[in-house]
């Protein structure tokens, strides 16, 4: 059979992945209770008998609740992608990663990241290991700029007027000066921490009620 195994590490990710996977595959013939969200209120009882264990195709599941999986439904997995599978080196989560491997029916295993290292594994090398070294795209982040993947941006900064009527700099018209050979280093520096002081500073004065 098929059952498809989304791990994430986030419920923001969770959530966004199972709109998107229903919205994408509901013209394709899957109805809703083809998907499952495993939550937090979820015991393994009802994850087993309930719609995991009859009708689901596609179970999005954080790392957490990974131990909420009955081994019956475990056992039936048969596709799992994980999600920032850099995270896959620490202990705990290569527990999942091997509990699955184990399993007879898993016929694909994908894992996602934009992070190829790890403080444990700086080569990437275990991380490749562990997907047979199958690397579909390594794609180092300088790279993509240089090729102009990242979309140009605009940062916008909302200020409060300081204790005195003195308005704090903006890091975009310090940025300004240093690159413009205005600042030294050292100065620009220097300034970063002063502006974060009195910001600190203004909005404990606000706080009070002072301002």
């Amino acid at each position: 059979g098929f059952l498809f195994l989304f791990l994430v590490h986030t419920k923001a990710v969770r959530d966004s992945s199972y709109d998107k996977f229903q919205r994408h595959f509901a013209p394709q013939g899957h109805d809703r209770r083809s998907f499952v969200k495993v939550d937090d209120k979820m015991g393994q009882g009802a994850i087993g008998a309930g719609r995991i264990g009859k009708e689901a195709k596609f179970v999005f599941c954080l790392f957490q609740s990974f131990d909420r999986l009955p081994a019956t439904v475990v056992a039936r997995v048969s596709h799992v992608c994980f999600d920032e599978c850099h995270h896959l080196i620490a202990g705990t989560f290569r527990q999942v990663f091997d509990t699955l491997l184990a399993s007879g029916s898993l016929r694909y295993c994908l894992g996602m990241t934009a992070t190829l290292r790890h403080h444990q594994d700086v080569q990437g090398r275990l991380l490749r290991g562990m997907f047979r070294n199958v690397v579909y795209v390594d794609l180092n982040w300088a790279r993509a700029k240089e090729k102009g993947f990242f979309p140009r941006v605009e940062y916008l900064e909302a200020l409060p007027t300081l204790h005195g009527g003195k308005d704090v700099r903006t890091y975009a018209q310090m940025l300004d000066q240093f690159e413009g050979g205005k600042m030294s280093l050292e100065a620009f520096v220097k300034e970063l921490d002063t502006s974060a002081a009195s910001l600190a500073q203004s909005a404990a004065r606000l706080a009070a009620g002072e301002e």
